[in-house]
């Protein structure tokens, strides 16, 4: 079952600006040219990358086909970052 995208917007400190956060969920397999599609308006519209952060704490074949697909991204559209668990950091 999917749940809802929800988008919120709120002033940003430019009068001009307004800030924004969207979440949601999106089918783990998604074919690589919907996640261009999905950042090349944000890109077009902001003029900066969308910086993407993979939690690594899932299993592995989650972590992998989202690193093969963010990897598709042009370069210029997106900054990819990994998050790892905590356990990891304590290691």
């Amino acid at each position: 079952m999917r749940g809802e995208i929800t988008l919120r917007l709120s002033p940003a400190r430019g009068e001009d600006l307004t800030r924004f956060r969207m979440e949601g969920t999106l089918p783990t397999d998604l074919p690589p040219h919907a996640l261009h599609q999905l950042f090349s308006p944000l890109v077009f519209w902001t003029g900066q990358s969308v910086r993407a952060v993979l939690a690594a704490g899932g299993p592995a074949g989650w972590f992998e086909l989202w690193a093969d697909g963010l990897a598709s991204v042009p370069e210029a559209h997106l900054t990819l970052e990994c998050e790892l668990p905590e356990e990891a950091h304590d290691a």
